[in-house]
């Protein structure tokens, strides 16, 4: 842990660690675990995008390439997610010319979910019912798409060019032309029911075509579309009828050079103009248009189809056969489903701004459940990020294949490479001897077979030793010259996984052989749980033959890739599939060399030997992978999956669901994970220096896994290396009833007793629902096995209250006397308690007593609030900082600050109560509420907050000789906006103090919803009086200024926009995540997927750091 120097007050050290402690004693089994959603909730609300497929069904597109069409179609409609869903067609048997027969689109299924019964399966019969025949009116097809999306609302005025000053404006229904036709059952959408449901709602029209349009020439007399991008209108132009370009093929049956228009129109007219923000202020609700070409060679040379894809703000593909038409539709869908979000943090590479600073930050999409993980250079003069990313590790897997990937896993107590070799028998190893009796003295050679393979030979000895892991494959004892040799060669008894039995039988021959039988003919032998999770159809829930498919499968193998039995996975911008799986909760966590302070044990011998290793960046991600990544390009370096996702008793958990094309998202790995410096004897040869990732599953499951990644250089080895690697993984052994899911962060420290340790909550839903701590030492495990006095679990005693299971969150951990051994944690539970946790056994002179950890346990609850209501649930690590109010003040002296809320499970966006955040003195006294706090209020207006003074225009003070600290109450719901919570650690800077709120909205365009920054004095719960300037740009006016006084929080939003593209209105960044901190910038990502940096200004920095690690404590 670091060490951070306080000022000349009574506790001279103070080391923080986002750590985990409680308690249990009382349990109560039968109450009800929280409902954990399963998908990330930021993604609940979310708008779906309408899609209407247009295939091109004219007799010139041909039976073969609409079969391509088709196919293609259908597949991707059987994988989208999360889109609303259309399926139209060309008006068959046209009449060119004809304007009481306009030809337009025949709509064969209304838009509407996937996700509605039957929709999907109903989208893919009525694409598989096209058949090729009459002319190609594209022009008048997608036209008349377009009046299907104003149905209802066609009235409307339209404004026809809004970027003019003075545009003409129509009525929809004159802009747009005849309404389609309707297929048999196909509901014409209402004004009740429209087409377009949302202002944010996005609208897309694909278009698979043959190539130049036919019997399309009727848009000749719709004035307000005709020659909409002005192509023809200059009276130099030498434009022929119908929009037509001299010197381009047409066909000569009704051709025209309409259909770039109609794209431009239908994208550069707001169609829905009713149809605004909550605010009044305007949407352009407009249709994107993608075509895909695969035609002959006049339409390749006219570039009416590219130019249709470029008015129409989507793009255009000319393919020339299946494979590049299939990923053109991929791309193309996936850039239209595409639902960016984050829930995660940021890293930096550097504690301070300068030249080659790096961000990294992580998204996840959930249209396809995909992950990205972006480098991004900071500019050394703003701190804002460079918008060109440096790389992007989902492109760089794609490019690079997944044939070279160095994946590893465990099997029983073994790291073993993840590949089917490894994982194809038992889950452990079996020894196999075979005792012979040879007749003869001239030395046949003797080999021992399993499966085929050659594992033992000798000519002169009566042993045969071997060890396999192999339980299926026959074992045999072949002689190979027999014959030769003029020998015979008895074979006694053959002994397997300690059982013997005879054999008897004769070599006599050349290649005479005797069977054994395999390894469960001796003992009862199971497969590894990797094969045996993996041969579960999830669809079915019944064991099959494709383990091994499976398992490529989760390597990144795409040849199954939606196939019969199996998911098929989005892609990347160039259509290749994207291998990373989402990145919600777990953030990324930049190692370079070793950083430390320390002057123990050599340590700093350590330092300069490993310097300058490869820079890693290390993250988890619910594709079953904590993965590691080369921070100068982003190439995947190793990953592990740990075998605590493995599931064999659920159908719809473990690996086998990741695949399967019924898949609906699961959490696996997806903790924030822990790295540290600890001194360890990780083989046998003594104490060593090793860098030590400790990770977890949050809600993906129960376990923790630590790994040794000192050396990037073992790590791009790993499949050779797995043994060293993996070090070990905990699922609670003798405790398992008190350990629940892995919400807690894992922290790595150096405790009293001498033993380097991880220590965590119990986290949630465990099963005797009790909050406690757990202490698992790190050396301890590495043997394989678990026995008493490797691990400790405190318990707090604190169970279920109003059938609500109890749960210990991540833990904070103090160093109170200075030897940079850890003293003290302090954590919260479910219920609302904060615990403070004695390693030591603390005097009021600073002096610890207590070095056998037997000693250890709960000091005392420090506080509680409410009965264990969702909004009181401390969910979140606490910040501990010495109380500087008081610099005499009795031991411990910190202030301990929290704050509450819930965001966990579906009730969560609706709960009405606001949280609150709470700085709590603790010198020593238990059990203290908010009656011994002075009460901060907050009042909000303008995107700004302050804290309320009182009638003399001053803040109320805290007496420190009677009060114990200070309180705000948060927001309660207003609207569709749930009650205000903090669901993220704070951080102090100086002494500021930042943390963040969110405040859930589930409701269509709410961008999930919206938050708070917060930075106020953490002594005191008011803004800071000892600063020249203000904290931050509170107005967000772009400087920090006397405008700014008096403020306490902004409210979460992108700065101001100037200059071009401001009129469009920005995209809401949502709620606000972990801040993380380089120099005098503060950057957050946002749940819809960014990041927003802002300037900060706490003063003078006497001390900087890695505060996704740990944060830091004020001077």
């Amino acid at each position: 842990m670091k060490e951070i120097k306080l000022m000349d007050y009574g506790l001279k050290t103070i080391l923080s660690g986002l750590l985990g402690f409680s308690a249990t004693l009382s349990t109560c089994v039968s109450a009800e675990p929280i409902d954990i959603a399963d998908a990330p909730l930021t993604s609940v609300g979310t708008t779906e995008a309408n899609m209407m497929i247009l295939l091109d069904s004219s007799a010139s597109m041909g039976s073969a390439r609409l079969q391509q069409a088709q196919q293609a179609a259908a597949d991707i409609v059987g994988r989208v997610q999360n889109m609303r869903v259309g399926v139209a067609r060309l008006n068959p048997n046209p009449v060119p010319g004809a304007d009481a027969d306009y030809d337009g689109a025949l709509i064969l299924k209304g838009i509407s979910s996937v996700n509605d019964s039957d929709a999907r399966e109903d989208a893919i019969l009525k694409i598989g019912s096209v058949q090729a025949e009459g002319g190609a009116p594209l022009a008048e097809a997608l036209l008349s798409v377009g009046r299907y999306f104003v149905q209802g609302h066609e009235s409307e005025t339209l404004t026809l060019h809004p970027q003019q000053a003075s545009s003409p404006t129509a009525a929809a229904a004159d802009v747009l032309g005849p309404e389609p036709e309707y297929g048999d059952g196909v509901s014409r959408p209402a004004s009740d029911s429209p087409a377009i449901q949302q202002y944010c709602q996005k609208n897309f029209a694909v278009v698979l075509s043959a190539g130049i349009p036919s019997s399309d020439i009727d848009i000749v007399d719709n004035t307000h579309v005709e020659d909409y991008d002005g192509d023809c209108a200059s009276s130099e132009s030498d434009c022929l009828d119908f929009d037509k370009k001299p010197g381009l093929t047409y066909d000569a049956n009704g051709g025209s050079d309409y259909l770039d228009d109609v794209a431009a129109a239908l994208y550069g007219i707001d169609l829905r103009p009713d149809l605004s923000r909550p605010d009044g202020s305007g949407v352009k609700n407009n249709i994107i248009s993608y075509f895909i070409g695969f035609g002959d060679d006049p339409a390749v040379e006219n570039p009416l189809l590219s130019d249709a894809g470029t008015n129409g703000g989507g793009r255009y593909w000319q393919v020339a056969d299946t494979a590049s038409l299939t990923t053109a539709l991929n791309e193309t869908v996936d850039t239209i489903s595409s639902v960016i979000g984050s829930q995660s943090s940021v890293a930096f590479n550097s504690t301070s701004l300068e030249a080659g600073s790096v961000i990294y930050s992580a998204r996840y999409d959930t249209s396809d459940f995909s992950g990205r993980l972006f480098a991004h250079s900071l500019d050394p003069l703003t701190g804002r990020m460079i918008s060109t990313p440096l790389w992007e590790a989902a492109s760089r897997l794609a490019s690079d294949g997944y044939g070279s990937r160095q994946i590893i896993t465990l099997r029983g107590s073994e790291g073993v490479p993840f590949d089917e070799a490894s994982l194809r028998g038992a889950a452990q190893n079996y020894d196999i001897s075979v005792n012979l009796n040879r007749l003869d003295i001239n030395g046949a050679m003797v080999s021992l077979y399993v499966g085929g393979n050659v594992v033992a030979t000798a000519s002169s000895v009566d042993t045969l030793t071997a060890t396999t892991n192999d339980i299926d494959s026959d074992i045999r004892i072949v002689c190979v010259d027999c014959l030769d040799k003029s020998a015979q060669v008895q074979v006694v008894s053959a002994t397997v996984g300690g059982v013997e039995k005879n054999v008897g039988g004769a070599l006599a021959a050349n290649g005479d052989s005797v069977s054994l039988g395999n390894v469960k003919t001796y003992v009862a032998a199971t497969y590894t749980r990797q094969r045996l999770d993996l041969a579960i159809d999830a669809t079915t829930g019944s064991e099959d033959s494709q383990w091994a498919d499976r398992l490529g499968y989760v390597r990144g193998n795409t040849t199954k890739d939606g196939g019969t039995g199996f998911r098929r996975r989005g892609t990347i911008p160039g259509g290749s599939t994207n291998l990373l799986g989402d990145i919600v909760h777990s953030a990324p966590t930049y190692v370079g060399g070793p950083e430390y302070g320390w002057t123990f044990d050599n340590y700093q011998q350590f330092v300069n030997n490993k310097k300058d290793r490869e820079p890693m960046v290390y993250v988890g991600a619910n594709d079953a992978m904590l993965h590691g990544f080369r921070a100068s390009d982003g190439k995947e370096m190793f990953s592990y999956v740990p075998s605590l996702v493995l599931n064999t008793a659920e159908q719809n958990k473990g690996l086998h669901a990741f695949t399967s094309p019924d898949y609906a998202h699961k959490y696996y790995v997806d903790l924030p994970p822990t790295v540290s410096d600890v001194r360890i004897d990780r083989d046998g040869t003594g104490a060593q220096w090793t860098t030590v990732l400790v990770g977890g599953l949050r809600g993906g499951g129960k376990g923790y896994f630590a790994l040794n990644i000192t050396d990037p250089n073992v790590l791009a080895n790993a499949e050779n290396n797995a043994d060293d690697i993996v070090l070990w993984e905990f699922d609670g052994a003798a405790n398992a009833a008190d350990l629940g899911l892995g919400f807690s962060e894992a922290k790595i420290a150096k405790l009293n007793n001498g033993k380097w340790a991880a220590i965590f909550g119990n986290g949630y839903n465990s099963d005797n629902g009790v909050a406690g701590l757990f202490i698992v030492y790190i050396e301890d495990g590495v043997d394989g096995s678990w026995s008493s006095g490797d691990w400790k679990f405190i318990s707090t005693g604190a169970g279920t209250i109003n059938d609500r299971k109890n749960g210990l969150s991540t833990p904070r951990l103090i160093d109170v006397n200075g030897d940079g051994v850890v003293d003290r944690a302090y954590a919260g539970d479910l219920m609302g308690n904060m615990w403070a946790f004695d390693l030591c056994n603390l005097g009021g002179n600073g002096i610890c007593s207590a070095v056998d950890d037997g000693d250890w346990g709960v000091d005392y609850k420090l506080f509680g609030t409410g009965i264990g209501e969702p909004h009181n649930a401390i969910t979140a690590a606490p910040l501990v900082a010495s109380n500087t109010a008081v610099p005499a003040g009795a031991l411990p002296n910190v202030l301990v600050m929290f704050g509450t809320g819930q965001y966990l499970a579906q009730a969560d966006l609706t709960e009405n109560a606001g949280g609150a955040f709470y700085a709590v003195w603790d010198k020593g006294v238990a059990n203290r509420t908010t009656d011994d706090l002075v009460e901060r209020t907050l009042e909000s207006a303008g995107g700004m907050r302050s804290v309320a003074k009182d009638s003399d225009g001053q803040y109320t003070s805290i007496d420190w000789t009677s009060e114990y600290g200070w309180y705000m109450s948060l927001a309660d719901a207003s609207g569709n906006f749930a009650g205000e919570r903090v669901v993220a650690s704070p951080a102090l800077r100086n002494n500021t103090l930042f943390f963040n709120t969110i405040i859930p909205n589930p409701a269509p365009c709410a961008s999930s919803g919206t938050g708070w920054l917060m930075s106020l004095d953490f002594r005191t719960g008011v803004p800071e009086v000892d600063l020249v300037y203000p904290v931050t740009d509170f107005n967000n006016d772009g400087r920090i200024s006397g405008d700014d006084v008096g403020y306490v929080g902004k409210e979460y939003q992108p700065p101001a926009c100037t200059g071009e593209g401001c009129d469009d209105g920005e995209i809401l960044p949502g709620m606000p995540g972990q801040s993380g901190f380089i120099g005098d910038v503060r950057c957050t990502p946002g749940s819809n997927g960014g990041v927003v940096c802002d300037d900060i200004n706490v003063g003078r920095i006497t001390r900087e750091g890695r505060l996704t690690w740990q944060e830091l404590i004020a001077d």
